[in-house]
């Protein structure tokens, strides 16, 4: 399977939150965060080590925003650039309710270098993974947008094709649980507000990527400064391990984060705010690649202090 390079600072996203709610804490740091923009560069280097290539960027943004009756954080996160040959395009929205960060949906589009898009409903009895697709039950359709001219003069459904006006969407797995479970992109986020010290006990987190969960654990392994676009951070470094939380995932050879970032992943966290500020790993896309981003601007407007 082809994975892309570009968006391998996504894939520890999926670190960052606990399986119980602490996130309702009244001193939780999203709590003053108005709106906020983390940029990050990709660089990819070929394993032979011989090229190494400026192949985009990844932008993360939180805004706020009014959904009925509740507030919610909308949390995007959109991936540019690509190889000569794959050019990428993709984006992921997590929707998470303001008062105490319950996901709500969560929304991933890729378009270049071919269209993808998949959805995942949060509600009280689990979560629903649906996919969009060609309409494929041309039995029952009966829309005529789906149909089409055929050789011969007479109109019948289109069997196949890549108009996006002929896909829907379809529903692919439902989950069944009554344990708060997130996306791979809200945790990001919410693990602000988590405890990290070196040689403190692990974290343990339950993630979910279409049909697969996974229990996520993981703990700072050292303290150090990193010298970034950004100036001189002081950070921790992280290791994780991941554990199947369910039999399809348990089919999987390996914990596989987003778009493909996998093999000896190495994570750096800011030790005062906990954005991540370097991630390094590996992806396939053909050959295998080493990617490693970096955060390169960030810029964050905060509530007032009256704000509860």
């Amino acid at each position: 399977m082809s994975r892309s390079p570009l968006a391998a600072v996504l894939a520890l996203a999926v670190l960052a939150c606990p399986r119980s709610a602490p996130a309702a804490a009244a001193e939780h740091p999203l709590r003053q965060i108005k709106a906020e923009r983390l940029v990050y560069s990709v660089r990819a280097r070929q394993r032979s080590g011989l090229v190494t290539m400026n192949i985009g960027t990844c932008t993360f943004t939180l805004r706020r925003e009014q959904a009925g009756d509740e507030e919610q954080l909308v949390l995007l996160a959109e991936a540019k650039g690509g190889i000569p040959g794959f050019p990428y395009e993709a984006t992921m929205t997590s929707r998470l309710r303001a008062a105490d960060f319950q996901p709500r949906e969560f929304f991933a589009e890729r378009t270049q270098k071919s269209y993808k898009k998949r959805w995942i409903r949060f509600h009280e009895r689990g979560t629903d993974y649906l996919k969009h697709t060609h309409c494929d039950v041309p039995a029952l359709c009966h829309r005529p947008a789906h149909r089409v001219e055929r050789d011969d003069g007479t109109r019948a459904h289109c069997p196949g094709c890549n108009d996006r006006a002929h896909y829907v969407w379809s529903l692919r797995y439902r989950h069944r649980h009554t344990d708060r479970v997130y996306d791979i992109l809200g945790p990001l986020y919410v693990a602000r507000g988590m405890p990290i010290e070196v040689g403190g006990a692990p974290q343990t987190i339950r993630v979910l990527s279409k049909r697969d969960m996974f229990d996520v654990a993981f703990t700072a392994q050292k303290e150090g400064t990193l010298t970034l676009p950004i100036g001189k951070i002081p950070c921790y470094k992280m290791v994780l391990s991941a554990t199947p939380a369910n039999d399809h995932a348990r089919k999987n050879e390996e914990f596989e984060g987003f778009f493909g970032l996998h093999g000896n992943v190495q994570l750096y966290i800011d030790k005062q705010t906990h954005h991540m500020l370097l991630v390094r790993g590996k992806v396939t896309l053909g050959a295998t690649f080493d990617v490693e981003v970096v955060l390169s601007e960030r810029s964050v407007e905060r509530l007032p202090a009256s704000t509860p």
